[in-house]
């Protein structure tokens, strides 16, 4: 019973200090590196490892990260990685259960870390004796796992909230520079257009060649200003010659690049009901047009859904020969009176962190490819952003055949 209770108080201590470690740490690795000497003193440990999964010759294993040595006669080198086919230890840490004893090393206890689910990081320790892992033990470095892997998840989640802030900052800086842009070319233009219908009645009142010269030459000059903001504000907005885009390949390229970007612990999936890759489904629009539309659309799901919520890409033909892309979501949803409202610019919802571009980009984007976007309930739950663009079928022959338009 002493015994038992000693055990108890040191495991309250070393869970303390864990809690110390990873809140006084600027990273993961940095306060496993300050809690492994607590480890290895207090339960009188030959050696302790972090490892975190990778590869090594094309083989998956855990490589050291953090190490402690402990000290005295009976030291010897701690394994500095663990293989994966070797020891089968792949199949034996599903369960999330720490693994005492391995070949070669009897007094070696493997304690998976889960993030998110799924298996993590691995923390290994050996002891000098027998007889210490006994059942309050185990049940402590479990406890510890735990506390592990969530700090290990809010570093995910933190790293994918700055990624995730940084593509939603930057479509939305892309596309108030580009209507801001616009507006000035725009008003620009109304001036000039003004000035030179000054220059018209004042050339038609002249008589002298030479005024008339510098005349037009200032008219032409200013004709020269206004192609210049028109250049300007198509650079910036995109305006360039529409190309034949086929739909399969840029969905399938768009879906990869989202679900790198999207939190792991939000299910992403995607739908095709297409006809098949031999039957080309094309529409006429500039290059990155369906891309930038989709991830407007895909910024708008990740920042309603919940923490574990569900977003679900999805295409297929209309019965009446027009592109369907959706994205769905099990979010909150707009309701159905707010959203012409939303889809206006710089409209946001009460949650939302952005500025509220991301719908009345996709809109816009929509519209100038001769498409439309709607906003509907989902049958997730929450919203269906409904993109209809035109498209017409080619066979992989008869597309090949055919040249870009200039």
């Amino acid at each position: 019973a002493e015994l038992r209770r000693r055990d108890q108080l040191r495991n309250q201590r070393l869970l303390g200090d864990t809690v110390d470690c990873l809140a006084n740490s600027h990273g993961l690795v940095e306060g496993v590196s300050e809690l492994l000497p607590r480890l290895g003193t207090e339960l009188d440990l030959r050696g302790a490892a972090w490892f975190e999964p990778g590869r090594s010759d094309g083989v998956e294993c855990w490589e050291s990260h953090a190490n402690w040595i402990g000290t005295g006669d009976q030291v010897r080198p701690f394994i500095d990685r663990v293989d994966l086919q070797g020891l089968d230890l792949e199949s034996r840490l599903d369960h999330g259960r720490p693994v005492v004893g391995l070949p070669h090393h009897p007094d070696l206890v493997l304690i998976p870390v889960v993030v998110n689910g799924r298996p993590g990081p691995l923390l290994a320790i050996e002891s000098h004796r027998h007889g210490l892992w006994n059942a309050d033990t185990i049940e402590m470095l479990g406890r510890l796992a735990e506390l592990l892997g969530r700090a290990r998840e809010r570093e995910i989640e933190e790293a994918e909230r700055e990624s995730w802030a940084a593509t939603r900052g930057w479509l939305e800086r892309s596309e108030a520079i580009a209507q801001l842009t616009g507006g000035v070319a725009h008003d620009f233009n109304g001036v000039l257009f003004a000035v030179l219908g000054r220059f018209e009645l004042l050339r038609s009142r002249i008589d002298d060649p030479e005024v008339i010269e510098q005349i037009d030459f200032i008219a032409q000059t200013i004709q020269e200003a206004k192609r210049l903001g028109d250049r300007l504000r198509g650079s910036l907005r995109g305006d360039r010659d529409p190309l034949r885009v086929n739909v399969r390949p840029e969905l399938e390229e768009i879906f990869q690049t989202a679900r790198k970007l999207l939190p792991k612990r939000i299910r992403f999936d995607q739908t095709i009901q297409l006809p098949e890759a031999t039957t080309s489904i094309e529409f006429l629009a500039p290059a990155d047009t369906l891309q930038q539309v989709l991830l407007n659309l895909l910024v708008n799901s990740r920042d309603a859904v919940d923490r574990h919520g569900r977003i679900l890409l999805g295409s297929r033909l209309l019965p009446d020969g027009q592109l369907e892309v959706r994205v769905d979501d099990d979010g909150p949803g707009i309701p159905a009176e707010e959203r012409e409202r939303m889809l206006q610019p710089y409209e946001t919802g009460e949650a939302s962190d952005g500025v509220g571009l991301g719908l009345a980009v996709s809109r816009r984007l929509a519209e100038e490819a001769g498409g439309r976007l709607l906003l509907e309930d989902s049958p997730l739950g929450g919203l269906a952003a409904r993109v209809i663009l035109p498209v017409h079928m080619a066979t992989e022959e008869a597309s090949e055949g055919l040249e870009e338009p200039k």
